[in-house]
């Protein structure tokens, strides 16, 4: 068995060091309050609002204007702990702008001209948070702790995971849960609690992975509406030749939703399965040597069907066609965090861990990592990724 060295982002809680004193905290902040004052503006009539409206070529003039990119980082010292903070990096401007410690985040999306966290580690809730001031605006309240959650694209459902097995329907703005269903564990034991979670691009199913701390299970729970009912549940193949425990964890749908494939940090391998039966594809898979040590894991596709995952020091790139393309690209310098993507997948980046000192990377095609040089001294010191997205707002 390899010696598992655990980033701090699957490790003890660690406290932040002190931040620029620009920094806000959500203690204290209203949940609510931004239709404050609303009831008593004046009235306007028709005649005074057709006058204050933008002409058709003001609103064009607006519609065109260009559109800012930024990166939201979620780092933090363990595991669906406290604390967290959000890093704002403007991509543009090449540098952190501003930050705000929001405990517990295990989840972060941006939706609707907001940014939505769900909170874990006792939080229990969903942040909706103003992404210019990082402040909380509302506050959905939960009736159980999540550990992983994914969002619709227009941000009008979230599927959460939580302890048991359990994945939630909650529909946003209400907080309502319209449905529910329980994975059973196909490994026998207690059930746990989804450690890795991703919806396909269609919204009809959702994949999970699962560790009950001795065998590692892959589900995935189709969605008609607000039933939700799982679909295959498995135990993944063992890897020929090799007696390693198998510990899939995170897990990413292919472009075309054909394939719902997961990271094993443990074994290095990319398990590609057939998203219809959990049938592993075994030329689109990967299997790299044995890694030295396990990291937090990540995977990702891009727009050429390649799946990237980034594991403690290894990048790896498996193609979904091509069983011969299967690369390994090691790293000598940093440890890698989280991967993801720019709005068209396009430009891969890849964070790591104390992102303070050791900063974002880009990774090419061919699987080479360039620094970005960007001012990251807002950012804490030696903390790991929890996750991170890039949004143009």
């Amino acid at each position: 068995m390899n010696k598992n060295v655990m980033l701090p982002v699957g490790g003890a809680l660690l406290l932040f060091a002190s931040m620029d004193a620009a920094c806000v905290s959500d203690s204290g902040t209203p949940d609510s309050g931004t239709d404050a004052g609303v009831d008593a503006a004046p009235d306007v009539t028709q005649q005074e609002a057709a006058a204050d409206a933008p002409s058709e070529a003001t609103a064009d003039v607006v519609d065109a204007a260009p559109k800012i990119p930024e990166i939201y980082a979620v780092v933090g010292g363990g595991f669906q702990n406290t604390p967290t903070s959000i890093e704002v990096i403007d991509v543009a401007q090449k540098k952190a702008v501003r930050d705000n410690t929001i405990s517990g985040i295990v989840a972060l999306a941006y939706r609707k001209g907001s940014l939505y966290a769900v909170r874990g580690g006792g939080q229990s809730r969903i942040s909706v948070i103003d992404p210019v001031t990082l402040l909380v605006t509302s506050t959905i309240t939960l009736a159980w702790d999540p550990t992983a959650a994914v969002f619709s694209a227009d941000g009008a459902t979230v599927y959460i995971a939580r302890g048991a097995g359990y994945v939630e329907q909650v529909k946003l703005p209400a907080g309502s849960l319209t449905g529910e269903t329980q994975v059973p564990s196909a490994a026998g034991g207690t059930i746990q609690a989804a450690l890795g979670m991703a919806l396909n691009n269609a919204e009809t199913q959702v994949g999970l992975t699962f560790f009950n701390g001795a065998q590692s299970t892959v589900a995935t729970v189709d969605i008609a509406g607000a039933t939700l009912s799982v679909g295959h549940n498995i135990v993944p193949p063992g890897i020929d030749g090799s007696n390693c425990g198998r510990e899939n964890s995170a897990i990413a749908y292919s472009v075309d939703d054909v394939h719902v494939t997961t990271l094993d940090a443990n074994c290095g391998t990319i398990d590609a399965y057939m998203a219809s039966s959990l049938v592993r594809d075994d030329v689109a898979s990967a299997q790299f040597a044995r890694p030295s040590a396990v990291g937090s894991g990540s995977i990702v596709y891009d727009n050429a069907a390649n799946a990237w995952a980034a594991n403690y020091d290894t990048i790896y790139r498996a193609p979904t066609n091509n069983a011969a393309n299967k690369t390994a690209f090691a790293s000598t310098t940093v440890f890698w965090n989280v991967l993801f993507e720019d709005t068209t997948r396009s430009t891969l980046y890849a964070t790591t861990y104390d992102m303070h000192n050791n900063g974002i990377w880009v990774v090419a095609t061919d699987g080479g990592t360039t620094r970005q040089l960007w001012d990251l001294s807002l950012v804490p010191q030696n903390l790991g990724v929890v996750t991170a997205i890039y949004v143009e707002r």
